[in-house]
């Protein structure tokens, strides 16, 4: 693994980045299992609000509505979590493969220079009689056109490390505005639901006679 790779990630935060896709997905699906749950709390409401007043019959069938557009409103919060917040993120990591390429053949073509440097000392180590002709000239051109390879590829690493630090301040910008946004939303959205909710318990008659049981 490069030196140089291992420090990015920490600067970068890229685990940080991949334990933050964890847990939010974690919520996900514990917000899914939440909307699944709460359908046979509203079908237990219902039915019990046939069997009561017709003033408080108004008010629980209010209330399962009323979980029933949270679940609704809930399951849209999800879908926009996937979209604006889970997805921008892993997208991000994916581009962070990407750099490490980069900085992966930036660090080969180090190597590669060292390779030749000590092939080309090797050879001037050599007496003239047991080289080659053009053997130590060919080694020389090798480090220099190494030399050339190392300097485009770090230059490469540099601009791709910024082009990379640039767009991640830019994700999580936005990420962070939209989550901020997706959440106030949902709980405006509940609490003008359980308004609404609350006029019809306030509705409620309590000198209201109980209906009548078939006999």
């Amino acid at each position: 693994m490069s030196i140089l790779l291992d420090k990015l990630k920490g600067l970068i935060g890229t685990n940080e980045i991949q334990s933050i896709i964890k847990e939010f997905s974690d919520t996900i699906d514990a917000e899914k299992r939440l909307v699944k749950e709460s359908k046979e709390r509203i079908i237990s409401l219902m039915a019990y609000s046939k069997v009561e007043t017709p003033t408080l019959r108004e008010a629980i069938e209010s209330l399962g509505n009323t979980f029933e557009n949270i679940d609704n409103a809930r399951e849209e919060k999800i879908d926009q979590m996937l979209e604006k917040f889970i997805k921008p993120l892993n997208i991000l990591l994916e581009e962070f493969k990407t750099l490490s390429a980069e900085i992966r053949e930036s660090d080969k073509a180090k190597k590669d220079l060292d390779k030749a440097k000590s092939k080309l000392s090797k050879l001037k180590a050599k007496p003239k009689d047991k080289l080659k002709p053009g053997q130590v000239e060919g080694a020389e051109n090798a480090v220099s056109d190494a030399e050339k390879e190392v300097k485009n590829k770090e230059k490469e690493a540099k601009e791709a490390s910024e082009k990379f630090n640039r767009k991640k301040l830019e994700t999580m910008k936005a990420v962070l505005e939209d989550i901020i946004t997706i959440e106030k939303e949902f709980h405006e959205k509940v609490i003008g639901f359980m308004t609404n909710a609350k006029k019809k318990t306030d509705a409620i008659d309590i000198e209201e006679k109980p209906a009548e049981v078939p006999q």
